[in-house]
């Protein structure tokens, strides 16, 4: 009878927006803290994940049409239910460090359409939505080091902002990569008040774009339903 009144609540449950860092993991501990010290959301209806690397192996795309004539056969665990309402990722924020290149910007290109090739290919069956965030993975580290493990850039310094040649490249790769210009953000700052507007920023996309992710899932289920 637990099970089962468990079973029920999860039926009038709101999904969790799920979002997943990918890339750079070095520095997802202490982003991941300040994005989310920085929702306009309460904890409770999101959580930030790393997308570990078995994730993103390849997965073959079922046919749709193999789940037509399916009858489940046994009971519907809660724990179904949690991977469908708080485990499934509704925004992949894809982290890219732009150090390497410096002024190399046919390296910058490849490596950025690759890694966003790849996250889409593997995250094809289930199609989360998708933001790019640029930064610069070594000035992160180096505040992370002289702040205790905190992405706090105190009373001084700063983080590097993208360099020009690379913003270029990102307004001609846009339509590559399939990215709207307001999906495609900076972690980029000169003081501590800027770099939490940008984290307000980067979260509130996110946020957003988890938002539509479970609206069109919920939308695709009722279509299918009728």
């Amino acid at each position: 009878f637990v099970h089962f009144c468990h079973t029920m609540d999860y039926l009038y449950k709101t999904p969790r927006k799920v979002l997943g860092l990918c890339g750079c993991d070095e520095i997802h501990e202490a982003v991941s803290a300040l994005l989310a010290k920085n929702a306009s959301e309460p904890d409770n209806q999101f959580s930030i994940r790393t997308v570990e690397p078995d994730h993103l192996l390849m997965q073959h795309r079922k046919d749709p049409h193999q789940y037509q004539t399916y009858e489940p056969k046994g009971i519907m665990k809660t724990s179904w239910f949690q991977k469908h309402q708080e485990r499934i990722f509704s925004c992949i924020i894809v982290v890219f460090d732009w150090s390497p290149y410096h002024s190399d910007r046919l390296g910058f290109e490849a490596a950025l359409l690759h890694q966003i090739s790849e996250v889409r290919l593997a995250t094809s069956s289930r199609n989360p939505r998708i933001i790019l965030v640029l930064t610069s993975k070594p000035c992160i580290q180096q505040v992370i080091v002289a702040r205790a493990g905190r992405l706090d850039l105190g009373a001084s310094g700063g983080l590097e902002a993208c360099p020009q040649v690379f913003m270029e490249a990102i307004g001609v790769l846009r339509r590559k990569m399939d990215l709207d210009s307001k999906h495609i953000l900076f972690l980029q700052a000169s003081n501590q008040s800027e770099l939490l507007e940008v984290a307000k920023r980067i979260m509130r996309t996110a946020l957003e774009q988890s938002a539509l992710y479970i609206r069109d899932e919920a939308k695709h289920i009722k279509r299918h339903k009728k």
